[in-house]
């Protein structure tokens, strides 16, 4: 079967001046995620592979260049799963890892490698699915993952004093709606992005999901993000009969993401639909936009982006779609028959309801 990758650099506000250094960051990432599926790699390293890359770049908001939180400092969450076995690994509150996706991914394969030993099986000690703050990163430590990276950025320095200054001289009443909001009016801060991820398909016809974020800038130290949860940020999954997979990834604001465990609502609803495109206009509308979860919050504020990558074994069908609220969204995809990546940061003006829709059909 042929292979597919998706990937994307977080719903957000993308700096338009930057534009050509994201669509050239997202083209890297996508061609060495297919280069690797071609050479028979699987779904979940060719995931880890393409997230990596975004993290290694200071343009991302994962890995180095991460915002920096109310202590100051980088605290990153990652996550990848998998349909091949139906394991998921995460990390949360991680500092001093450059990839906090490959030690998700070395989670992975520690449950992997454990489940079934004596330890797991005569003492019920079960190797587990999310490790987080300082125990994460001793164990990082004990798997040979360098803890000591240097992760902040000068961006990423940047733009904690801008935030901070408008927190000093900002009412507390004022905050959430100053800070949480990712408003293409505020033109001293035009560049806000969030979590990165990616959703891959392998030769097998395995496919996979991963997240990595630094987090909204100034979070709370410890705060951990649906970048690390399963069902918030990511999910992939299989219909009841195995003949469909779907894998999801998504980015925005972290704890409404949560609230509506928004990727695993798609994932569900695209397996049980035929016509991919009106169910994901739907989930997003019925479940994020008009969720009941989000009430209290006017429909600028409901933001989100997502990536979703569908696959049917029995019509050979691959159905690649993504959606978003926010201002912008940046999205890569590639398929093992295309000569090139396809890249863009989707536009949309904020203040419109209707979320902006993609998908792509493509036969295996």
């Amino acid at each position: 079967m042929p292979s597919f990758i998706a990937l994307h650099i977080g719903a957000g506000n993308h700096s338009a001046s930057k534009e050509a250094k994201y669509l050239k960051l997202m083209e890297k990432a996508c061609l060495g995620a297919s280069a690797h599926l071609k050479l028979g790699g699987s779904a979940d390293t060719a995931v880890v592979k393409a997230i990596a890359h975004l993290e290694d770049s200071p343009l991302t908001n994962a890995g180095y260049g991460s915002a920096l939180n109310s202590a100051q400092r980088v605290e990153c969450d990652a996550s990848i799963c998998r349909t091949i076995d139906y394991k998921f690994a995460s990390v949360g509150a991680l500092e001093g890892v450059q990839n906090p996706v490959a030690a998700a991914h070395r989670l992975l394969l520690h449950q992997e490698q454990e489940l079934g030993t004596e330890k797991c099986t005569k003492f019920g000690i079960v190797p587990p699915s999310f490790l987080a703050g300082q125990a994460c990163k001793e164990w990082c430590s004990k798997k040979g993952i360098a803890v000591d990276r240097k992760l902040v950025s000068d961006g990423a320095s940047r733009q904690y004093f801008r935030y901070k200054k408008k927190l000093d001289t900002l009412e507390d009443d004022e905050v959430p709606s100053k800070i949480s909001r990712l408003d293409e009016s505020d033109e001293d801060d035009p560049e806000v992005t969030d979590t990165v991820g990616a959703v891959a398909v392998d030769t097998d016809g395995n496919v996979a999901a991963g997240c990595s974020s630094g987090g909204v800038p100034l979070k709370e130290a410890g705060r951990i993000g649906p970048a690390a949860v399963f069902g918030p940020g990511l999910w992939s999954g299989t219909s009841k009969r195995g003949n469909s997979k779907v894998g999801v990834s998504c980015s925005g604001q972290g704890e409404q993401l949560i609230a509506t465990t928004f990727a695993r609502t798609v994932g569900e609803k695209l397996l049980a639909n035929k016509n991919s495109l009106l169910p994901l206009k739907e989930v997003i509308n019925r479940y994020f936009i008009d969720a009941p979860e989000l009430a209290s919050l006017d429909i600028q504020s409901r933001l989100m982006g997502v990536v979703a990558v569908e696959t049917s074994l029995r019509s050979e069908q691959l159905v690649f779609h993504f959606g978003h609220t926010t201002p912008t969204f940046g999205v890569a995809w590639m398929s093992s028959s295309d000569l090139k990546p396809n890249v863009k940061i989707s536009r949309k003006n904020v203040f419109e309801k209707n979320p902006i829709l993609f998908e792509l059909h493509n036969t295996l």
